[in-house]
């Protein structure tokens, strides 16, 4: 079973993430949700012996500085990074094939792009 890990603390966007994955690959991938105003201390800390397929990363401080901490971090290095920033257009430019930036309205069209990504849908 492939990981989602989603980090967050806005229990709607943490529902619908959940929702919608859940509908969306049938039950192939497990979200662990990571309930965190504070995601670059929540991402340090986090630990898993299973593979990370998608890391959702809502409204860091510093998105540059989250997108290399979750380079560097073991679970996440490889994994497709999806970041939700109230500006995303001052970091286009980091976008690519796995790092998606976006708004909150762009959040089910980066996560569906994300699972065709991984062949889960």
């Amino acid at each position: 079973m492939s990981i989602l890990v989603h980090c967050c603390d806005q229990p709607d966007h943490i529902l619908l993430v959940q929702y919608f994955i859940r509908d969306s690959t049938h039950g192939a991938f497990q979200v662990e949700t990571i309930t965190t105003s504070n995601p670059e201390v929540a991402i340090a800390q986090y630990q898993s012996t299973d593979p990370i397929s998608i890391v959702v990363v809502e409204y860091p401080r510093d998105v540059a500085a989250t997108i290399e901490q979750l380079r560097a971090h073991p679970n996440f290095g490889d994994a497709i990074l999806l970041i939700i920033t109230g500006r995303p257009q001052h970091y286009q430019a980091l976008s690519s094939a796995t790092v998606l930036i976006g708004d909150k309205i762009d959040q089910l069209r980066m996560l569906n792009a994300a699972l065709a990504h991984c062949n889960a849908i």
